[in-house]
């Protein structure tokens, strides 16, 4: 997710704040509003970001870092 450096510009909790089973949690909410190909592209691109950090370094035009991605809920839950 595109930051600008270190603040955060969304709202919501980040992965990297929760607990194991808040994570589990948190991917099984995602899983359940989307197709089997859908939540295979989207924890994919969460786990590319170590990857792209690796290929972009330090210096990379974007902080990778595969807790920044948000769980956040719209309307009335």
């Amino acid at each position: 997710p595109q930051q600008e450096g270190r603040k955060f510009t969304r709202k919501g909790a980040r992965l990297e704040e929760m607990t194991p089973e808040q994570t589990k949690a948190a991917l099984a909410l995602l899983k359940s509003g989307l197709s089997a190909k859908g939540y295979e592209q989207a924890t994919t691109i969460i786990g590319l970001e170590d990857l792209l950090l690796e290929l972009e370094g330090p210096k990379g035009a974007m902080v990778r870092n595969r807790g920044w991605y948000f769980v956040s809920i719209f309307g009335e839950p």
